[in-house]
């Protein structure tokens, strides 16, 4: 009769399959066991059964040969259903085993008795059982040790359960450890590749941690800052210098170093700002400066964590210096251009001024030549219209009318101050025509010896008109404080080239000053044109004086409102003009600039107070060398606000 099925049948079976012992090899430990239960039970065949889903299969055998049997036939099957030994003393009167094909045949089991195999969890697995071809039975110290023997096959086979799940977690960490080993050397690879890729980019590439120690620098990053090491490698690692900044030298821009240093652009990006194009000069005392443009960024990990900051540096130094080559060139040239039309300009004027002073010269001559005896001649009919009315006191009453018509009396008085008059007229021309003709040698290119003084005095004359009546009906006050200067060894043309810059300069200041105040005055409803009070006497001074290092000073200074302090170091750049448009070029001052300082080998500056007035100064050489001085780089011109 076959068994009934357990009520705990799948939960059962999976239980058998988990300890992976169906159909394995056969053990010793079991054998034993088995050996051992027939010998305490004195019969010949002892089984360990395990009971499958439709067999029975022998872990262990003593007395037997089969390796299983049908389930349906097995007694094992039996006893799984109870938690205590079954016996059977004679299968043959037991209706339940009678006509099993076991008790009619081979083996001719009479008696059997078997032990579940019980786990901790209460799932019988199969038995350990005994048979015996002779009916018998068990003392109750063979039961007992059969049920113990059950129990050591219960603990073999956990203990072979855990054997096998500790060889799987050795066999599984081999496994890791292998893959370990392979990711670890693929990541290896990969960071030897990363580190060749950074360490051959043209770009430096600096990077921190979220604390701000620097992790990554790169070879460039290194040479731009000139602190190559002998491995040309990347280093990674934690400094133990954590006082020391790191961007304060070259020694400082190594791995694990703090980065200590606010504002620069991989501390910005650290703190979150998106660094674009800012530049940076590197100096260096063996290089020439480097200039870098900076990108960088801070970088996070999935859940918005910062890991650090990273920043690229691309050296534009090579761009910087062409860039700067060619705004040279391109200065260089609409300065010269600018010289050469403004030389031109002056050269065409000083050869109209000089043949307008020499068309004067002649017919002023004839007049200043024959006024002195238009004056003798006058002087001798006086005396003789003297001499005929003492010796004719009493004419007739035709010359009495016409006497008194003239009014004799004041043309005798009136006719020598007229001709005095006209010999200062006279003289006032010769001198105009002198300055003139001084002023001609505006296009002299040579070298020559001259009075300083006399050049500044030609110029005074061609800007009288604007000294005289310069806004309205102010007039500028001309100071001259000349001292004793020796013959100055110059470029004439282009030193009065200067000298009327400046002057015309200084004008243009002050008639700027009196027009502020007229307007100020016209806007408080005040009704006079004159300046206001508190504009001090338009005054235009001129001083000169001999240096003991053999130099020439002159000083232009004015009353005007002067330079503003942002404007004032932008006054010698060229074609820089605060004027109006059509009012000036902004090259007067350039112009002036490259002739004192490259042409003389001198300097001229600008002091200047706002709203009181400036002062140019020309300082030069007494003396110039005799070959022409070649041009220099551009100084940087220098002014200072008082």
């Amino acid at each position: 009769m076959p068994a009934p099925v357990p009520h705990n049948e799948p939960q059962r079976i999976a239980k058998l399959l988990d300890y992976n012992v169906l159909d394995t090899q056969a053990e010793t430990a079991y054998d034993d066991i088995a050996q051992l239960a027939a010998y305490i039970c004195q019969t010949p065949i002892s089984l360990v059964s395990l009971v499958d889903s439709d067999r029975q299969w022998f872990k262990a055998k003593v007395g037997l040969t089969a390796d299983e049997t049908p389930r349906d036939l097995a007694f094992c099957a039996h006893a799984i259903l109870q938690s205590s030994l079954l016996v059977v003393p004679d299968a043959r009167c037991d209706a339940r085993f009678a006509d099993n094909p076991l008790v009619t045949g081979e083996p001719y089991i009479r008696f059997y008795a078997g032990a579940p195999l019980i786990t901790g969890d209460g799932l019988a697995l199969g038995t350990l059982c005994v048979i015996s071809p002779e009916p018998s039975d068990l003392d109750e110290m063979q039961r007992r040790a059969l049920q113990s023997l059950a129990r050591q096959v219960v603990s073999q086979l956990e203990l072979r359960r855990s054997h096998q799940q500790l060889s799987q977690e050795i066999v599984n960490h081999e496994r890791s450890i292998t893959a370990l080993k392979q990711t670890q050397a693929k990541l290896e690879q990969e960071q030897k590749f990363l580190n060749t890729l950074l360490e051959n980019l043209t770009e430096g590439i600096v990077a921190c941690d979220e604390n701000g120690s620097i992790t990554v620098v790169n070879r460039a990053a290194r040479k731009f800052y000139g602190c190559m090491d002998g491995e040309n490698q990347l280093s990674y690692g934690t400094s133990q210098d954590a006082g020391q900044s790191a961007f304060d030298g070259a020694d400082s821009l190594k791995v694990g170093l703090p980065l200590l240093v606010d504002g620069m652009p991989l501390d910005r990006a650290r703190n979150g700002e998106l660094v674009q194009d800012i530049e940076l000069v590197i100096e260096s005392e063996t290089d020439a400066p480097r200039t870098l443009l900076a990108n960088g960024r801070a970088f996070f990990d999935r859940a918005g964590h910062s890991l650090g900051a990273v920043v690229a540096l691309h050296d534009v130094s090579d761009r910087k210096r062409a860039e700067a080559e060619r705004d040279h060139m391109e200065r260089t040239l609409r300065q010269t251009q600018a010289q050469m039309i403004q030389a031109e300009k002056m050269s065409s004027l000083g050869q109209m001024v000089a043949g307008i002073a020499h068309e004067m010269n002649n017919p002023i001559n004839f007049i200043a030549g024959n006024l002195m005896h238009v004056a003798d001649y006058c002087q001798d009919l006086l005396n003789l219209i003297t001499a005929y009315h003492e010796e004719y006191p009493d004419p007739s009453p035709a010359i009495q009318n016409q006497l008194s018509q003239i009014d004799a009396e004041f043309l005798r008085q009136d006719l020598p101050r007229t001709l005095s008059s006209m010999k200062t007229g006279t003289n006032r021309i010769a001198e105009i025509v002198r300055s003139l003709r001084t002023f001609s040698h505006l296009d002299e290119a040579d070298l020559k010896t001259i009075n300083i003084h006399s050049g500044i005095e030609s110029v005074l004359i061609l800007l009288n008109h604007r000294l005289d009546s310069s806004v309205g009906e102010s007039s500028i006050h001309v100071i001259k404080d000349y001292g004793d200067l020796p013959l100055c060894t110059c470029y004439p043309g282009q030193l009065n080239q200067v000298l009327i810059n400046l002057l015309n300069n200084a004008v243009d200041a002050i008639e700027s000053a009196i027009a502020r105040s007229n307007q100020g005055s016209r806007n408080s409803q005040t009704s006079s044109r004159q300046p206001s009070k508190n504009l001090s006497l338009p005054t235009l001074t001129i001083r000169t004086r001999a240096s003991t290092q053999q130099t020439l000073i002159i000083q232009i200074c004015d009353t005007g409102s002067g330079i503003p302090p942002e404007i004032l170091p932008k006054i010698f750049d060229p074609f820089f003009t605060t004027k109006p448009i059509g009012k000036g070029t902004g090259l007067g001052l350039s112009i002036s600039y490259q002739i004192v300082v490259n042409r003389h080998r001198g300097r001229l500056f600008c002091d200047s107070i706002p709203e009181q007035g400036t002062t140019f100064t020309v300082e030069i050489p007494i003396s110039q060398p005799l070959a022409t001085p070649q041009r220099v780089h551009e100084a940087v011109p220098h002014s200072k606000v008082g």
